[in-house]
């Protein structure tokens, strides 16, 4: 992956700065304009080289993976490999080295194929099967962002028994804390922030504030995607300027303010596989600073909030069941004082990154001991 890519950057920062507490912790990945080093790391980040010529930049990473590994493994000697990428033949080498040097492997698998394009797709869709079905065989063991995306990739893969553990994403609770912006009267302002992507069906949480006209509501899009100049457009043709702004994403360290300045969140996911058995980083970041999410009936958002007060539901992604959901969650406004503290509560429980650290350090800390306690599939 590329590390300057916002979410992936935010879940290896973090994860990094809790893991190397008990461990000692080396990054090799690739970038898109500069060499990042951020200063919590206690080692310098590996850098891959790869060509930025199209249609050659994955080939370029590949190769440069492969070729950067032997002299890294003797350099390092590492006792554990987290691999977080779709590249084969470095798996394979990897797992023929293991007996060499005496390390364990682990397949890290954070999401599906999602590309909007059907090529790309297609072709990211083909690696991962490949990689999920060698490292089934061949790794030590596998971690998995949900559960869902556990069962979900067993039985759509076939893949082989093997050692798993489950870690979500999570939120940095001292960064995304509840503040109060300001207490003057404010329309009721909702927040989307993160990737536009088309299959997000962000369209639908646009159009569903044509249906709220009739209530002083605001909906904020802040984020970059294929969906963006879409969106802008959306909300001309709809008449709904004075409800709806869609603006460029801001820099990280400014969503917790963004957030603090709105009363709800919101998520309007699609029931859709690859929806289905993620785990949003924004709904972690929307709880921590205590607000109330307008979330779809999928299990990503379910199995997270269950049957949360802060929660308000919408059936499935219409904008009707959205505009329903919005709605409900207006007419409860008053009791946001009271919610806001459930939400944080619900995400200090279990879905911080220390305690997502505490999960991976675990299992690492199982595979290295053989401890046959290790979960299986």
């Amino acid at each position: 992956m590329e590390f300057s890519s916002s979410p992936h950057k935010t879940r290896l920062i973090e994860m990094i700065s809790n893991l190397q507490q008990d461990f000692d912790i080396h990054l090799l990945t690739v970038y898109r304009t500069e060499k990042v080093q951020p200063k919590v790391f206690q080692n310098e980040i590996i850098y891959s080289c790869e060509f930025s010529i199209p249609y050659l930049k994955r080939f370029s990473r590949y190769v440069c993976q492969r070729l950067a590994a032997p002299s890294l493994l003797k350099r390092l000697k590492p006792d554990i490999l987290i691999m977080n990428c779709s590249n084969l033949r470095l798996f394979k080498y990897c797992a023929s080295r293991k007996q060499k040097y005496n390390y364990r492997l682990i397949f890290d698998v954070r999401t599906l194929a999602v590309d909007s394009n059907p090529v790309r797709n297609w072709l990211n869709s083909r690696l991962l099967t490949s990689c999920l079905r060698y490292a089934a065989k061949h790794f030590d063991g596998m971690t998995y962002i949900t559960d869902q995306m556990k069962q979900y990739c067993i039985k759509e893969y076939g893949l082989a028994p093997h050692a798993s553990a489950i870690w979500t994403s999570g939120v940095n609770p001292e960064m995304f804390s509840p503040s109060k912006v300001s207490s003057e009267p404010h329309p009721f302002t909702i927040l989307y922030h993160g990737h536009v992507s088309r299959q997000r069906r962000i369209d639908n949480a646009v159009k569903a504030m044509s249906l709220l006209r009739d209530i002083d509501v605001r909906l904020n899009v802040l984020g970059d995607g294929d969906a963006f100049e879409n969106l802008k457009e959306l909300v001309k043709n709809l008449g709904i300027e004075k409800q709806v702004s869609i603006e460029r994403t801001v820099d990280y360290e400014e969503v917790p303010e963004r957030i603090n300045r709105s009363d709800i969140g919101i998520l309007p996911f699609n029931d859709w596989h690859s929806w289905n058995v993620s785990s949003p980083i924004k709904l972690f970041e929307y709880l921590a600073c205590g607000k109330p999410v307008v979330v779809t009936e999928i299990p990503a958002h379910r199995n997270v909030l269950k049957d949360a007060e802060c929660a308000f539901w919408a059936k499935e992604s219409s904008p009707e069941h959205v505009a329903m959901a919005i709605r409900n969650a207006y007419d409860k406004r008053r009791d946001f004082d009271r919610l806001s503290r459930e939400a944080r509560e619900l995400v200090l429980r279990e879905y911080t990154w220390q305690r997502q650290a505490e999960k991976l350090g675990r299992f690492c800390d199982s595979l290295l001991s053989n401890n046959d306690s290790s979960s299986s599939a």
